[in-house]
């Protein structure tokens, strides 16, 4: 079997046609890659809450913006409260501890505060572990969020109102 030689000029354009061709298809010099940018383990129910202020501003105690842009409701203890229905009355909900975790609220020289302006409504995550609780699926529950209507009294009084969100089922 014989094999054609090529001039100088055909091998350049091949050359040429190859490169190309490589580029076009993503496979230069540098190899595919795969990067793990976000894990997260999900043992967690997370509601989307709904706060309107009426003919005043609210304000509301937040954890301050997250990573994504996002502000999150205050969890665990004051100012937002997790209950539970028992029957015949409700009562925050409890946590197991286990070794070596820490559980606690938010200390009130650390919230950040948010504005709702009057007459409009803002929604704000809110999430707690339910891996953690004594809570199970089917259980009645409802969140009670502290408000007030002066921004400077926030960490410094007791609330001015104590908003009571719609009864849900835990999930």
């Amino acid at each position: 079997m014989k094999l054609a030689r090529l001039d100088k000029a055909s091998s350049v354009l091949i050359l040429v046609l190859l490169f190309a061709a490589l580029a076009l298809s993503g496979q230069t010099g540098s190899k595919p890659q795969a990067r793990i940018t976000h894990v997260q383990l999900s043992n967690r129910v997370t509601l989307q809450v709904a706060v309107s202020a009426s003919d005043v501003d609210l304000f509301v105690p937040t954890y301050g913006i997250s990573e994504g842009g996002i502000q999150r409701l205050c969890g665990r203890g004051s100012p937002t409260h997790l209950e539970v229905n028992t029957g015949h009355e409700w009562h925050s909900v409890t946590y197991r501890r286990h070794v070596g975790a820490v559980l606690g609220a938010v200390l009130a020289a650390e919230w950040k505060v948010q504005v709702v302006t009057a007459g409009r409504s803002q929604n704000f995550p809110y999430s707690f572990p339910i891996d953690h609780s004594a809570l199970e699926h089917g259980q009645q529950l409802r969140l009670k969020i502290d408000a007030w209507f002066d921004r400077g009294a926030v960490k410094n009084s007791v609330p001015t109102v104590q908003l009571v969100a719609p009864e849900f089922k835990c999930p």
